[in-house]
C-alpha cells in the first residue's frame, strides 16, 4: 500500500491570490488522498497551509507555484519547511526563480523517524516580500506527496536519490557550456544510486534494476540574451527526455520515466542550449524507483 496525497490551490475569480512573505500556501482543494488517510492529513478549511505526516518513513514531495508579480528583488523563492514532533531541526528544501513572472517548481525526499512524527509541512514564501500568484492558471499551485518507505515496511524497499548543485563548491561565475553536463555535486539522500563528484561531476549511476521517475528543477540564466533554454536527460548515452524554457532566464524543470535493465547504467542532464548557461541558485534532481 502506497500512501499519497495531491493538493491544489485554485483561484478566486474576484480576488487576487496573494501569499504573504513568511506565510505558507493555503491549498484549498484535496485532489487525491489515495490510501493516505491514516498517515497523511490536510484540511482545506482548517489550517489549509499545513500538511501532516503521522507515520514515520521516507516520502517524496513535488510542488509547483505559478507567480505573477511581487516587490522582491530576489525573485520567487519557496521553502518546504518541516516542524517535527520532538522539535528537532530538519533541513529545509528551497526552490527559487529569480524571475517573478515565472513558474517555480521543486522536489525533495524526506526522512522522518518515529520520534519526529507527527510532522507538519508547509510550502512558504521566503522571497522577502508578498507574492501575487498568476490569475491566468486554473491551478495556482500544486503539491504532491508520496510514501517511498514507511510502516508497515514494504516487502521491497525502493531505490531513490536526491542530488543538488551546491554553488559554494563552484567558481562565482561558472558556466555550463553547450553539450556539457549539469554538475550536480551534492548527494542529499540516496539508496543504491551514486553520484560522481570527482572526475565526471554530475554523472549518476544506478545499481538496482527497475523503472524510475526522474524530476529536475534548474534555476538559470544564459550567456546570450537571445536564446531560450533546453536540457536533455541522457541515459546510457542516449537522450530520453528534453525540457524547455522559452526565456533566457528563469527555472527550467522537467520529468521522465526511465527503465534501467543493466546494473551500472548512467544518467546525466546535458545543456542542449546553443550557448552557455549559469546556474543561479540551488539546482535539484530527484529519482525514485516506481517498479522493480
Amino acid at each position: 500500500m502506497i500512501r499519497f496525497l495531491q493538493l491544489a490551490l485554485t483561484p478566486d475569480p474576484e480576488t487576487p491570490t496573494i501569499i504573504r512573505n513568511g506565510s505558507g500556501i493555503g491549498f484549498n482543494v484535496n485532489q487525491h488522498l489515495g490510501s493516505g488517510g491514516s498517515a497523511l492529513a490536510h484540511s482545506p478549511s482548517i489550517n489549509p497551509s499545513e500538511i501532516e505526516i503521522k507515520i514515520s518513513g521516507t516520502y517524496f514531495a513535488v510542488w509547483f507555484v505559478s507567480t505573477q508579480s511581487g516587490l522582491s528583488s530576489t525573485g520567487s523563492n519557496w521553502e518546504l519547511s518541516i516542524s517535527t514532533a520532538n522539535g528537532s531541526p530538519y533541513p529545509v528544501h528551497l526552490s527559487s526563480s529569480h524571475v517573478k513572472i515565472s513558474p517555480t517548481s521543486g522536489s525533495a525526499i524526506i526522512d522522518l523517524g518515529e520520534e519526529q512524527v507527527p510532522a507538519i509541512l508547509q510550502l512558504k514564501n521566503v522571497s522577502g516580500s508578498d507574492l501575487t500568484l498568476s490569475s491566468r492558471n486554473l491551478r495556482l499551485a500544486s503539491f504532491s506527496l508520496f510514501e517511498i518507505d514507511g510502516e508497515p515496511a514494504p516487502v521491497f524497499k525502493p531505490t531513490y536519490f536526491h542530488g543538488q548543485v551546491d554553488l559554494r563548491q563552484h567558481p562565482t561565475d561558472f558556466v555550463v557550456f553547450t553539450k556539457e553536463r549539469i554538475p550536480f555535486n551534492v548527494t542529499k539522500k540516496s539508496r543504491d544510486i551514486s553520484l560522481d563528484v570527482t572526475t565526471g561531476i554530475g554523472l549518476i549511476t544506478f545499481e538496482a534494476l527497475g523503472v524510475y521517475t526522474v524530476h529536475w528543477e534548474i534555476p538559470i540564466d544564459t550567456t546570450e540574451d537571445t536564446h531560450d533554454v533546453s536540457l536533455g536527460l541522457y541515459v546510457a548515452g542516449g537522450e530520453v527526455s528534453r525540457s524547455y524554457l522559452p526565456f533566457p532566464v528563469g527555472i527550467i524543470s522537467g520529468s521522465a520515466i526511465i527503465e534501467v535493465s543493466v546494473a551500472g547504467t548512467t544518467a546525466e542532464l546535458i545543456n542542449l542550449t546553443p550557448c552557455g548557461i549559469r546556474i543561479t541558485d540551488t539546482a535539484n534532481i530527484t529519482i525514485v524507483q516506481i517498479d522493480w
